[in-house]
């Protein structure tokens, strides 16, 4: 079975950060199977949900190229950010900075 691994520099340390995704690599033409791939009803490990970014990263390196508009990146994060803000200080938050247009690509497929 592929897995994703990742190894990184981080500043101020000689060694690298070494990581790998548990549950596989989430192709689009390869099954998910494996002794670390839950069963129903199972819990899943911390990771399951960062392997989908860790297909786009890897995409993103691969071709050069990002695979969502920055606008779709800027309205989530935006999103979430005033969400967890409004909650937090138990009022609205105002977001005039998410006044931005994003209309998704005609016909584009995640390939997940």
């Amino acid at each position: 079975m592929l897995r994703r691994a990742v190894a990184v520099k981080m500043a101020g340390s000689w060694a690298p950060l070494v990581t790998t995704t548990p549950t596989g690599s989430k192709l689009p033409d390869e099954p998910m199977v494996g002794p670390m791939v839950p069963g129903p009803g199972q819990r899943k490990p911390a990771t399951w949900n960062f392997d989908h970014l860790a297909l786009f990263v890897d995409r993103f390196l691969q071709d050069r190229r990002p695979p969502f508009p920055v606008e779709r990146t800027l309205l989530t994060s935006g999103v979430l950010d005033a969400a967890f803000t409004s909650r937090e200080r138990g009022t609205r938050v105002e977001t005039p900075h998410l006044n931005v247009s994003y209309r998704p690509p005609a016909g584009r497929s995640l390939g997940v």
